[in-house]
């Protein structure tokens, strides 16, 4: 194209735009693994440091902090859509706190001998 031709600014007004790819299978299965692993880790901290800081008296057990960590992913499970995603995140959720007992435990063994 030289510099004297007119350029035609309506060419790709009418076009056929082509098709998107279509997303990995693994990608959706991948993302809520990876959710699930930063929900175990983000919310509990969040959660508790919240409570701390309207009631200064606030105690907590496992089961409240559990529950605070699973709604996301019990609301994704009902609907059809988001099922797939949901179910990885709660297996990512499961291997994040099965590491992190392990850990603790770990460590705990080590400092009491």
């Amino acid at each position: 194209m030289s510099q004297s031709e007119p350029v035609d600014v309506n060419a790709g007004v009418g076009a056929v735009q082509p098709e998107s790819k279509k997303d990995h299978p693994a990608e959706v299965a991948l993302f809520g693994f990876i959710a699930g692993v930063i929900d175990v880790l983000v919310v509990p901290a969040i959660f508790v440091t919240t409570i701390q800081n309207f009631w200064r008296h606030a105690q907590f057990n496992v089961l409240t902090v559990g529950l605070a960590t699973l709604v996301v992913p019990i609301i994704l499970l009902a609907f059809r859509k988001t099922r797939r995603f949901a179910e990885c995140m709660i297996l990512g959720g499961a291997v994040m706190a099965f590491a992190e007992a392990a850990i603790w435990m770990t460590f705990k063994i080590l400092l009491d001998s």
